[in-house]
């Protein structure tokens, strides 16, 4: 029979032992890592500290008010007693109008989102790119406004003049998101480990193809107003559609990822 003194040592005093020898060799392995890396402001450091939460936070921020500024569109018609309905019936273009900028402006949020998700860190470049990419899509209230009242008046010329507005504006946050691919493309030390080649190689032409679309569609409203807005509205939905795919991407993409440090510190 094991004596008392024994099984006190074997069943309380042995694990923690054990327990504490991994806990200091785990701690004395990071505060080694952070020790060395402080020598190399390049690589971990910036990893750890340089982080995107404030990016995220500022873009969120921008897209919030720029979907505010959309709704402030609305305003209550004017209307003599009993045509309520009438009147808002005749605000048709202005909710048309307002529903596909919401789409659109949704649309890139998530691209937004879900994209700058898989960067570890930025730099200055990518701010710097990121604010010409937003100043680009706040400017999508104006055309709205052009739109919706272009098509309140019906008159041909003046539609016209409105989709090619709002063409222009889509057509340069496509050519945005063309350079921010780019140059996170020939950046690949600023995305998390795991993300491959592949997935770039997967989406790189999508920003060409919407910037494509709404050039077809400046083309073609000079012919037809009609036929430039059912391309401007496919560029839109295209939009959508190259988000679903490159989120389908960015899973595959995430699957095998594995974070090489904290794999290290927890052996």
């Amino acid at each position: 029979m094991t004596p008392p003194h024994q099984l006190l040592y074997f069943d309380l005093i042995l694990p923690y032992q054990v327990l504490e020898k991994r806990f200091d060799r785990r701690f004395e392995k990071l505060i080694t890592v952070i020790t060395c890396e402080l020598w190399y402001p390049k690589t971990l450091w910036e990893v750890l500290f340089l982080k995107t939460d404030r990016f995220q936070a500022f873009s969120d921020g921008i897209f919030a008010i720029l979907i505010t500024i959309l709704v402030l569109e609305f305003h209550i018609p004017d209307y003599q007693p009993g045509h309520l309905l009438a009147a808002l019936l005749a605000q048709w273009p202005l909710i048309l109008s307002y529903v596909f900028s919401y789409f659109y402006v949704g649309t890139l949020w998530l691209f937004h989102h879900d994209y700058f998700n898989m960067l570890q860190r930025i730099d200055r470049n990518v701010n710097m790119l990121n604010l010409l990419m937003l100043f680009s899509i706040t400017l999508l209230d104006y055309p709205m406004s052009l739109v919706a009242d272009a098509l309140t008046t019906g008159n041909r010329q003046d539609m016209q003049t409105a989709f090619i507005v709002y063409d222009l504006v889509a057509l340069f946050i496509s050519a945005t998101f063309y350079f921010m691919y780019a140059y996170l493309h020939h950046h690949q030390d600023l995305k998390k480990p795991g993300i491959s080649m592949a997935f770039y190689a997967a989406i790189k032409f999508d920003p060409v193809r919407s910037v494509t679309i709404y050039g077809l569609a400046i083309v073609a409203t000079f012919w037809s107003v009609w036929l430039g807005a059912i391309l401007l509205a496919g560029g839109i939905i295209f939009h959508f559609l190259a988000y679903l795919r490159m989120s389908r991407q960015l899973e595959q993409a995430k699957g095998g990822r594995h974070n090489g440090l904290f794999k290290f510190i927890r052996t």
